[in-house]
């Protein structure tokens, strides 16, 4: 078990570290931004196969990330075309940011306070963490007794 945990960290940060190679690229052409892009999207998307296969829970939310790291990198690639072009603090801090998918939108987004953003991340965590849980009991379960239709509501 601890051999997935290490996997979903190894997994998250090559998905990262990847996707940061992108941002030498904001200062090329389109032509070659796309050049760029192609491979290094190829290889973010591929990063959940480091998780083992049975850890299937855990490959799917690396499957998410990197499918959100990919659409932000096309993102700032299109943002780029406009002359929208981040920082490098910027671009990381973007990266991070899960949530926010429109790097060239973050400026007009509402800006709330340390503490509002203290609750936001605790009620956050607290939710997730009971999906985590229903997912994993879903998961333990013995779908065999069901048909088809009734496993895929």
């Amino acid at each position: 078990m601890a051999a997935v945990h290490w996997s979903v960290l190894v997994a998250a940060c090559v998905a990262y570290g990847v996707s940061v190679l992108f941002f030498p690229a904001l200062r090329i052409s389109s032509r070659g931004r796309v050049i760029v892009l192609v491979p290094l999207a190829v290889v973010v998307l591929l990063t959940p196969w480091i998780i083992p296969s049975e850890a299937r829970i855990a490959r799917f939310l690396v499957a998410i990330y990197s499918g959100v790291l990919v659409l932000k990198l096309w993102d700032l690639h299109l943002g780029a075309e406009r002359k929208v072009r981040p920082s490098l603090l910027g671009f990381l801090g973007f990266l991070a940011n899960l949530p926010s998918l429109v790097h060239r939108r973050i400026g007009s987004e509402p800006q709330p306070t340390r503490r509002e953003n203290s609750v936001r991340l605790v009620k956050s965590l607290a939710e997730a963490s009971l999906a985590l849980l229903v997912l994993n009991l879903l998961n333990w379960l013995d779908w065999d007794w069901t048909t088809f239709l009734v496993e895929h509501l």
